[in-house]
């Protein structure tokens, strides 16, 4: 694939303010007690299809504007680009707020103070200020709707479309890009006292809902704009952990003593200091006790070591863990071995749509794990002689490979008369079959699956920290790296996907080894020690990565990441020459789904029991 990737979204065309006016938005929506923008597309969209159908296209239209705002993808915690497409592909993309700056901004401007739901007024001043920060008054408005649309959930007014109300998450969302326009408009310390009294009264009810992740989010705008202080953030502390049910989310009383941490030391107060830190340890220990695989287990055992070390000081508790650790790493070869398929997925995209379309959010990231497996390594090999007797021609001659500039990076020879050299050969010839396999599974399965997705459950990086967490394939210090590249690639960011991913995959083959008590570190001359690179792992540790992860996995891994005259995405990401157009071929894609495969796999076992609980909790 050499073109560049184009957008193919059609210029939209303007709505004038007489025509959203007339569409009575108003009325509509009168009833209507939802407090996020899933809730209002509903009722807009069945009356932009019964316009359709009345051939009145002025309404049609203007329904349709209102229902493609409503369909932006806000990201609350990215400052610089909060607004993104729902999806996007090489093909195309859904809207983004970019899209109607200009001439439609400016009717926005005059519309968006007339519209009653909170959410929508929000949602439409948000985008005119986003495109026009010179209009100060807009951004005052959206300021005010989003503090309407919290102050109306705390009060029961306004309703959650998925999941219970006492799940303060998206209001923490809400508060985040309120705070984050107010401070562009307001000087500091000269705040309306709405804002900050309506912080406050959230602050307060995470507490008392003991939302966990809502209130670290919400004490972190707290603090950043000097609305609460530390001695409130950590009474508040004090009291949503302080009679919490034990089978709560550990990781997210983790996050909540951390914070807790940063803020003793703030204070300077250090036994309370101590006392946080050996908690933050304990929710690592206690997730040791929900998973059932020796892998996954040294995975938690080495982060409290890690965090041990980090805080100084826990020598005697460290050997302790070591001791176990041990343990743990010799039981741990068979954790990551074949994924079961669960379905024949036959009927490709539409087959895809109909599995896909009915199941809950962890069902879903749990069924788009297992969609594809890797290829037999004995099958590919059998195919490659089926084609030398087909196409004798083919494997009588040598072949090179030439990359877009004209230079010859690989070479192939013609078909080995005897065993030696017969590895390297099959591995070339099954090359353009993979090519097309790999195209066959992301356009029939991957990309079907993941704009359904999008579709469903505007994904962002937090719906994966549950998977990430848990993974024995992600080191401590990794994790929002990984939650981040795979977000961006269901959000269609192949570009971002791509590079944050492929390079993990590396160090994270080192981590499971070194779980396994198979240091990958090689001695060097002057005797310092150095980390083996992807293809001096997959040359002098095979053995030990089969027995980890099978050899049809370890094989498609060499022939994908490593192996020339192959996509050898590995050495293109390091070596930034990952084009744009190669983060959208299907091999990148196909790539990044498969690092995705990996990271979920020693979670399959117990992704029901725990996985999914802790997604609910964490994502709602």
């Amino acid at each position: 694939m050499t073109e560049e990737v184009k957008d193919t979204s059609d210029k939209l065309d303007i709505i004038s303010l007489d025509d959203l006016i007339a569409a009575d938005i108003n009325a509509m929506l009168s009833e209507n007690s939802g407090s996020d923008t899933h809730a209002l597309t509903k009722p807009i969209c069945e009356a932009r299809a019964k316009a359709e159908e009345d051939g009145n296209d002025p309404l049609r239209m203007s329904l349709g504007l209102l229902h493609d705002l409503l369909n932006i993808h806000l990201r609350a915690d990215d400052r610089a680009e909060p607004f993104g497409p729902m999806w996007q592909s090489a093909e195309g993309r859904t809207c983004t707020a970019s899209d109607f700056r200009g001439e439609q901004t400016e009717i926005f401007k005059e519309y968006a103070p007339t519209i009653e739901h909170p959410v929508l007024r929000a949602r439409i001043a948000d985008i005119t200020w986003y495109n026009n920060r010179k209009l100060g008054d807009t951004g005052r408005l959206a300021v005010s709707a989003y503090a309407e649309v919290i102050e109306r959930r705390l009060a029961g007014d306004l309703h959650r479309t998925h999941g219970d109300d006492g799940n303060l998450h998206d209001l923490a969302d809400i508060a985040q890009r309120m705070v984050t326009i107010a401070a562009r408009l307001y000087k500091s310390g000269d705040w309306p006292s709405a804002i900050t009294d309506i912080l406050k009264s959230l602050f307060d009810a995470c507490v008392e809902a003991k939302s966990y992740i809502a209130f670290v989010e919400v004490a972190d705008i707290a603090i950043a704009f000097d609305i609460l202080d530390w001695s409130q953030i950590l009474e508040g502390v004090e009291a949503i952990v302080g009679d919490g049910d034990v089978h709560d989310y550990p990781m997210a009383i983790q996050r909540v003593w951390s914070l807790a941490e940063h803020g003793y030391a703030k204070l300077g107060d250090t036994d309370n200091q101590k006392r946080a830190q050996e908690a933050i340890v304990e929710q690592d220990l206690k997730m040791r006790g929900q998973v059932n695989q020796a892998s996954a287990e040294a995975h938690w055992v080495r982060m409290a070591i890690d965090k041990l070390r980090q805080f100084g000081g826990n020598r005697d508790r460290i050997t302790e863990l070591r001791k176990e650790l041990r343990d743990l790493e010799e039981a741990s070869l068979d954790d990551f071995g074949r994924i079961p398929m669960e379905a024949d997925l036959s009927d490709l995209v539409s087959g895809t749509v109909k599995v896909f379309g009915p199941l809950t959010l962890p069902d879903f990231l749990l069924r788009f794990a297992v969609l594809n497996r890797s290829q037999s390594k004995a099958e590919l090999e059998k195919i490659v002689d089926e084609a030398s007797e087909k196409y004798i021609m083919s494997s009588l001659f040598a072949g090179s490979y030439s990359d877009r500039d004209g230079k010859v990076y690989a070479q192939t020879g013609a078909k080995p008369d005897t065993e030696e050299g017969k590895a390297e050969w099959y591995k070339a010839q099954s090359l353009r079959h993979l090519e097309i396999h790999r195209r066959f599974v992301v356009g029939g399965q991957i990309e079907p699956a993941r704009k359904l997705a999008m579709a469903n459950f505007p994904l962002e990086a937090r719906h994966f920290l549950p998977i990430v967490y848990n993974s024995a394939f992600v080191e401590n210090g990794h994790h929002m790296t990984f939650a981040t590249g795979f977000a961006r690639f269901f959000q269609g960011d192949f570009i971002s996907a791509a590079n944050l991913l492929i390079p993990q995959l590396e160090h994270s083959l080192r981590y499971v080894l070194k779980n396994a008590d198979e240091p990958s570190a090689k001695m060097m001359s002057d005797l310092t020690q150095d980390d083996r690179s992807l293809s001096s792992l997959l040359d002098n540790m095979r053995e030990e990565l089969v027995a980890i992860f099978d050899e049809d996995l370890v094989h498609e891994i060499d022939l994908l990441f490593n192996f020339r005259p192959g996509p050898a995405l590995r050495h293109e990401a390091a070596h930034g020459k990952l084009t744009d157009a190669m983060s959208y071929s299907a091999d990148a894609i196909y790539a990044c789904w498969l690092i995705y495969q990996i990271t979920c796999a020693p979670l399959v076992p117990y992704w029901k029991e725990h996985i999914a609980p802790q997604i609910e909790a964490e994502a709602f």
